[in-house]
């Protein structure tokens, strides 16, 4: 079991490299991609840490609500960066103002919507 978490500790320690890298890059080149990319790291390796102290037994509502925030952000913000990469502005503009509506509703719905069932039960497939 302590292998998982060391291996947890490795990717979050990876992941903080890269998302430096992908940032300096962005103030090398300033090219918006980047700026997107490295923010989506820099979640992600909250995300990974979050999960090393789930791991320990570390856990309530409100850490389980960031991780669940911060995994789909990670998500949108990587999909930001290559959106931007098509040059396409009105589709590049649809995309910010469907990431917008989506950070909004997904915002609404966890201060609303309890977890608990996630703490005592886990995740199943239905």
């Amino acid at each position: 079991m302590l292998s998982v978490e060391i291996s947890t500790i490795i990717i979050f320690l990876l992941s903080l490299i890269l998302a430096f890298y992908l940032t300096l890059n962005y103030f090398n080149t300033k090219k918006i991609s980047y700026i997107f990319w490295g923010s989506g790291m820099w979640a992600f390796a909250v995300g990974v840490i979050l999960e090393v102290f789930f791991a320990f037994g570390a856990y309530n509502e409100a850490l389980i609500k960031l991780y669940l925030f911060i995994v789909a952000i990670l998500v949108e913000l990587l999909a930001i960066g290559s959106i931007n990469l098509t040059g396409n502005k009105h589709f590049i503009l649809t995309y910010y103002i469907y990431s917008i509506a989506s950070t909004l509703a997904l915002i609404i719905s966890l201060i609303y919507t309890g977890i608990g069932y996630i703490l005592t039960e886990g995740f199943r497939s239905t």
